[in-house]
């Protein structure tokens, strides 16, 4: 009796295996999937994103000298019936490898705004100047971006799809068949046209990345395009500081020392720390050092720019002539140009869950968009 009861649930198994049906296993995701951040938009699929940071300054070539901080497949927002010219934005179900780091390392440490209400950053460019931004979080660079550079495959019949799913006839084109669903590098959807032909299309670039997560409209808009899209979100800044002004502040009526005050730039969104500030006056050829002292800079912000740091320093008045000449990150005892020893660039997260940790190590790293670092008052 023991072996009966076992073959026939084997034998019912078998013969439902045999009998061609749907091979369907999940639909769609639902149209309110993720929440849109994104007024007059709605989600409509995840696309694959990569998240640059180039600190040389430039925005002519991100690749140049960029770092990659991150990628991943993330949410996209579409107008209704629309796929293109689609918004990207970190979602809490973007939850790919890789995008840990960008929330924390670019996200959070670039002050992108985060959106309370459906849990999101916003990456849109258009969406920061729709809303008052004049730059996406910090020094967001102009070629950020969809890339359209992912072939829609749309193949007829069976034939060049793996597994070759049952596409009932209730499903078309317009109404196509959720094949395969979260599935990377792409989703698959299936339907019958007007003529009665079978299709299957999907979205994918090689066996590198395509897009996943679409709604049933998604998969409905995709079979009229013929490419869809990955994106770029670069983030560009000077990596280095920036000596503006030095003069004057105050000249002493008895002409024994006069109150000098230098104006630096911090043109990163870091803290930079361990700044050396130096004052040397140049007499006779020969460079004295008259002030030095250590000292931090604030970092950029979206409201008033760039970080700024006052550095006020006495001066004695000299009989002969003679120069005054201030420095940061700059050790000019052996003369500014070729006798001068540039110094690292030190800095901290100022914004974010990393805040207070170092960029590029507690030794810093040499300032890879070199700008003018001292000023003289002859």
């Amino acid at each position: 009796m023991r072996k009966k009861s076992v073959v026939i649930p084997v034998l019912m198994l078998l013969l439902l295996l045999g009998t061609g049906l749907p091979a369907f296993a999940s639909d769609w995701v639902p149209q309110g999937f993720v929440e849109s951040p994104y007024a007059g938009r709605e989600y409509t699929r995840q696309h694959w994103t990569r998240f640059w940071v180039n600190e040389t300054g430039t925005h002519k070539n991100y690749w140049d000298g960029s770092e990659l901080i991150g990628q991943g497949y993330c949410s996209v927002f579409d107008r209704p019936g629309s796929l293109a010219e689609g918004y990207t934005a970190v979602m809490e179900k973007d939850t790919d490898i890789g995008l840990g780091a960008v929330r924390q390392k670019f996200l959070q440490a670039f002050d992108f705004h985060y959106d309370n209400a459906t849990q999101g950053y916003p990456c849109s460019p258009a969406w920061y100047k729709e809303n008052g931004y004049e730059n996406a979080g910090l020094y967001m660079s102009n070629q950020s971006g969809c890339q359209y550079d992912v072939p829609v495959t749309k193949t007829k019949g069976d034939d060049g799809y793996i597994g070759h799913p049952n596409v009932g006839r209730d499903f078309t084109i317009n109404n196509p068949a959720c094949l395969r669903i979260n599935n990377p590098p792409a989703d698959v959807a299936g339907g019958y046209d007007a003529n009665g032909r079978k299709w299957y299309w999907y979205a994918k670039k090689g066996d590198q990345y395509g897009e996943i997560n679409l709604t049933k409209g998604a998969a409905k808009s995709l079979y009229s395009e013929n490419k869809s899209t990955s994106a770029d979100i670069i983030v560009s800044f000077p990596y280095g500081l920036h000596m503006t002004t030095l003069e004057v502040s105050h000249f002493d009526p008895k002409h024994v020392e006069d109150t000098c005050t230098a104006y630096v730039m911090n043109t990163t969104p870091y803290k930079a720390v361990n700044v050396k500030f130096r004052a040397y006056e140049l007499v006779d050829g020969k460079m004295i050092l008259i002030d030095e002292r250590v000292g931090e800079i604030p970092a950029m912000n979206k409201v008033s720019g760039w970080g700024v740091a006052n550095y006020t320093f006495k001066a004695p008045v000299q009989q002969s002539d003679y120069t005054v000449i201030a420095t940061v990150n700059i050790n000019a005892a052996g003369g500014l140009g070729s006798g001068s020893i540039c110094e690292p660039l030190i800095t901290q997260y100022a914004y974010g869950s990393l805040a207070g940790s170092y960029v590029h190590g507690a030794g810093g790293v040499t300032e890879k968009a070199l700008r003018r670092r001292e000023k003289l008052i002859c």
